[in-house]
């Protein structure tokens, strides 16, 4: 017997899965392109799904996401695709009457993914290791590209490689450097580690 998949309704669409929800919004966010600022009925329809859907399953952290988003909704009177700071990528920004923005990570919406970074409310071992991945293999592949590294011939000596012998070299250099077990890492960078379980 097939477990049963969960529905999402948004935008006043049927009930959808995950996977349509995700592709709906992908789509839309195309049509709409950078700089769009949504109208009226297009902000209570993304309202609606930040009320409904956008939360962390971290209990020590329910009022820093949902609980915060509950504060600022009433507030919110237009919404905008904008180009993110860091890595440039097309994201929802959420703007007060005042002008003031907040740039709520849509990621954490149960109903549809983001760009496939994991955000702190993930397992532990998961999170960190994807952090630690993004802090070093950036500054690690510019310095490849400095010495002359091209992917296109050199797709073995990849340093952002998900799974690279590269990166895990560099980690497990860098638990030796301070001295720590990865139990002991994730326990400093996370609060009540202990009371979460990983499973691989």
């Amino acid at each position: 017997m097939t477990k049963k998949r969960q529905k999402y309704s948004i935008f006043g669409r049927e009930p959808d899965t995950k996977k349509g929800c995700d592709a709906f919004i992908k789509e839309k966010k195309r049509e709409w392109g950078v700089n769009y600022a949504l109208n009226e009925e297009e902000v209570e329809h993304m309202k609606e799904i930040m009320r409904n859907y956008y939360y962390t399953p971290l209990k020590e952290a329910e009022h820093m996401v949902q609980g915060t988003w509950k504060q600022k909704e009433p507030d919110i009177v237009n919404v905008a695709i904008r180009l993110g700071p860091i890595y440039y990528e097309p994201r929802f920004e959420f703007y007060e009457a005042t002008g003031r923005m907040y740039d709520f990570s849509v990621a954490r919406c149960i109903c549809f993914g983001g760009d496939g970074r994991v955000h702190e409310s993930a397992p532990p071992k998961k999170a960190v290791m994807d952090a630690l991945r993004r802090a070093i293999s950036d500054e690690k592949l510019k310095w490849k590209k400095d010495q002359g590294y091209n992917a296109a011939f050199h797709p073995t000596m990849d340093a952002h490689h998900k799974d690279g012998k590269e990166f895990k070299t560099i980690y497990l250099k860098f638990l030796h450097a301070i001295k720590m077990s990865e139990e002991e890492l994730f326990a400093k960078l996370y609060l009540n580690t202990v009371t979460l379980k990983h499973v691989e």
